[in-house]
């Protein structure tokens, strides 16, 4: 397949800081491939922003390339030190007990230290800097704060240096935690150049451990795209000052009237100045044939559930896989609700469910308020449905008649006809 010329002209820049701005489907990633392979001797990373876009790149890639998550070098340097207190995420509950904090402050409050303290602390590992202090303070969505910014701050330190010590196991490293360990370390990487794709949705301190190497550095990925804002991710590669930048306009994904629409939307909500090409050939209006295998994106987990109920003799199949969706704490969920043996460790440290209830709510955990949420809904049913929805579930797309996702793990993955 012949280069366009936008293309042609990235493969050939010898910029040092690369930015490219691409719009969805104008072939970014076999851009990248070809940059790479014009220069067959000079050894490169491949940033992916996760597992199914590494895996998937590195399919595409010459072996000059090596394809990685962002986490993955920091995991082989300092996370894997960490692997027996390793954890997906921290919870205030275990704050206030760790650290003692119902001792000092009612038991309410001490959640809600707990809560900022927490906020504060992830808020200092998603960003480029070196010292956890006031700059990471988050304000609270509702009402006004009892504590002072310098008590949220010595908490969210107290925290980090039990999480820190591979001694302690009352609170666990997370992989954004040693990802901020590794970007502290300022390490260097052995390769020439570093090819990092969906910048739009990178964080500073991922940013800043790629800018930091001595390498010629290719930032690419789609303003328009970004979705992960909620992880700390502050529009990189419109801040990114490059030495060059290029643009991919051209998109096979539609035609021109299509194309047509989206310059009209991307210049009045986004003040896009660059008008997206359709290259795709002539457009059609279609429907989307529910009979027929579809894929369906919900906003959260919840909302994937509810699908999964409704669509059940569809034979759903799971982006990722079913177990990504956390079912088990559905049903242990369920069971603190109804006063049952509890299996999940984290809502087996409540004593019941109004005391979940509330601190759900005094700490407005997103998370549980879901949980809360799935439970109200389908009430004593709720363990019969997820019985149903995993009997019913489809391991492979190919078997399944619907395709259920977030649209954060649909990151990278291709389907066929969608609904939303």
């Amino acid at each position: 397949m012949p280069l366009t010329d936008e293309q042609q002209a990235i493969v050939d820049s010898p910029a040092d800081l690369l930015k490219v701005k691409a719009f969805a489907g104008t072939g970014k990633t076999f851009t990248l491939v070809e940059y790479a392979q014009a220069r067959p001797k000079e050894p490169m990373l491949y940033l992916a922003f996760n597992r199914s876009i590494r895996r998937e790149a590195e399919r595409k890639f010459p072996k000059n390339v090596t394809c990685l998550t962002s986490h993955a070098p920091a995991y082989r340097s300092i996370g894997i030190a960490y692997k027996d207190k390793l954890v997906e995420d921290s919870r205030p509950r275990e704050w206030v007990e760790a650290l003692r904090l119902d001792q000092v402050v009612s038991i309410d409050e001490s959640y809600l230290l707990a809560h900022q303290a927490l906020q504060c602390l992830k808020n200092w590992l998603s960003s480029d800097r070196e010292a956890l202090d006031e700059r990471s303070i988050v304000p609270l969505r509702s009402g006004t704060s009892p504590f002072a910014d310098s008590r949220v701050v010595a908490t969210a330190n107290d925290g980090w240096k039990r999480m820190v010590d591979h001694t302690d196991p009352a609170l666990g490293m997370t992989h954004d935690g040693y990802l901020k360990l590794y970007q502290l370390s300022k390490p260097v990487w052995p390769y020439h150049r570093v090819l990092f794709d969906e910048a739009q949705d990178a964080n500073p301190v991922t940013t800043d451990l790629v800018l930091r190497q001595h390498a010629r550095k290719v930032f690419v990925g789609d303003p328009h795209q970004q979705i992960y804002g909620f992880r700390g991710a502050d529009d990189a590669l419109e801040k990114l000052d490059a030495e060059e930048t290029l643009y991919l306009s051209g998109s096979w994904r539609f035609g021109p009237h299509v194309a047509g629409i989206a310059n009209v939307l991307l210049a009045r909500f986004k003040g896009e100045t660059v008008r997206v090409k359709g290259l795709g050939g002539a457009d059609e209006i279609a429907s989307v044939d529910r009979e027929q295998p579809h894929t369906v994106l919900c906003r959260g987990n919840a909302s994937v559930f509810a699908a999964a109920v409704a669509q059940m003799d569809a034979h759903p199949h799971f982006v990722g896989g079913i177990e990504g969706y956390r079912l088990d704490r559905l049903l242990s969920a369920h069971d603190l609700r109804v006063g049952a043996p509890v299996r999940d460790p984290y809502l087996a440290s409540f004593r019941d469910w109004r005391e979940f209830a509330d601190i759900a709510q005094a700490t407005d955990d997103r998370e549980a308020l879901s949980l809360m949420r799935i439970c109200e809904r389908y009430q004593d049913g709720l363990p019969g449905l997820v019985g149903a929805v995993r009997r019913n579930a489809s391991p492979t797309p190919q078997d399944a008649g619907i395709i259920l996702s977030t649209g954060h793990k649909a990151k990278g993955a291709d389907s066929g006809e969608g609904d939303h």
